[in-house]
Order: structure tokens, then C-alpha cells, then sequence
């Protein structure tokens, strides 16, 4: 009876970690933006790690069909408002199943100040976690690191907190650099 006992445990510990493995295959978030990721905006341009570095950014994976992206998008404006000054960039990458021209007419209707990509083959999607859910939200940081994963509605008053915390010390890296080039 032990024997049998003993060698189902191993099959369930085998099959769970098979099934872990698995999992954890598909949805691991990178630690840093890659730096084969291309995003294709709206208005031509193309944004990579490079145009990342050095600066703020947040990335935010939406659609014009879900109802949660809508809601966020004046709180995303206002952010973008206040602190893009400052040097936060906001890029807004639409899914791929989303079609470019219902996302072009949308942004234009609506006037959206920040950046806005299509990722037309789920690319951007795929290397930044398998991202499926929408609003999925990146902090990333001036070196092109990921801080946070916002999954669904975001608080943005600790969002907004976040990010003036990252420009500060964004701003003072910049400024200690600065100065000792000087001496």
C-alpha cells in the first residue's frame, strides 16, 4: 500500500511540476524592456529601448472595446498633462486584435496626446508577458526597467506618486552625471 501511495505522490508531484513549468513558461514578465521590441505609432514613428532610456515611461496595452481603457483614458490625459513636462512619456499600445484603423479614428476623435502603437501582430504583447488582459499598465524606469504591472483599473493618485518619485530620481541621476562630467 505504500508503494502505491509513494508512486502516486511522485506522479502528482511530477505532473504539477510539468504543469509549473508550463505556467510559469508563458507568463514570465520580463525584467527590463527588450531590446528587440519595436513598436509601430500611429503617426509613423517608431519607439524602441533606446527612445526609452533615460526617461519615465509608462506602457499601457488597451483596446477601443474595452470599457476600462475608456474609463482611464482622461486620467492617462491629465497624467500625461501634468508630468510629460517633466519627462514622462505614456505609450499606449492597442492589442492586436483591435484593428488599426478603429484605433487611428479613436485616438484622433479623442485627441490623444500621448504616443499610440499598434502592435497589428501581438509581438509587443508576447515579449512584454503574454500580455492578454487590457488595461495591463508598465512602470518602467530610466533604464528601461520594469518597476510595476498594473493589471485592470489603476489607482492613479499611487500611480502618480510613483512616477514623481521615478522623475526625481531620474532628474538627480541626471544632475550628479552632469556635474561630474563638469569636474
Amino acid at each position: 500500500m505504500k508503494k502505491i501511495m509513494k508512486g502516486i505522490l511522485l506522479c502528482i508531484v511530477f505532473v504539477a511540476g510539468i504543469l509549473m513549468t508550463r505556467f510559469t513558461m508563458y507568463n514570465i514578465m520580463p525584467s527590463s524592456f527588450p531590446t528587440e521590441l519595436n513598436l509601430k505609432t500611429i503617426d509613423g514613428h517608431t519607439i524602441d529601448r533606446d527612445d526609452l532610456m533615460g526617461e519615465t515611461t509608462l506602457v499601457v496595452f488597451w483596446a477601443t472595446t474595452c470599457a476600462s481603457c475608456i474609463k482611464e483614458i482622461p486620467h492617462l490625459i491629465a497624467l500625461y498633462e501634468e508630468l510629460n513636462h517633466s519627462g514622462l512619456k505614456i505609450v499606449a499600445v492597442a492589442m492586436a486584435y483591435d484593428p488599426p484603423k478603429r484605433v487611428i479614428d479613436f485616438s484622433k476623435r479623442n485627441n490623444l496626446p500621448y504616443s499610440i502603437a499598434l502592435d497589428v501582430d501581438g509581438s509587443a504583447a508576447r515579449l512584454l508577458g503574454n500580455i492578454t488582459i487590457t488595461p495591463t499598465t508598465l512602470l518602467i524606469d530610466e533604464h528601461g526597467n520594469i518597476i510595476e504591472r498594473y493589471v485592470g483599473l489603476i489607482d492613479f493618485a499611487k500611480l502618480k506618486d510613483k512616477i514623481k518619485t521615478l522623475l526625481v530620481t531620474t532628474i538627480a541621476s541626471s544632475s550628479s552625471l552632469s556635474n561630474y562630467a563638469l569636474v
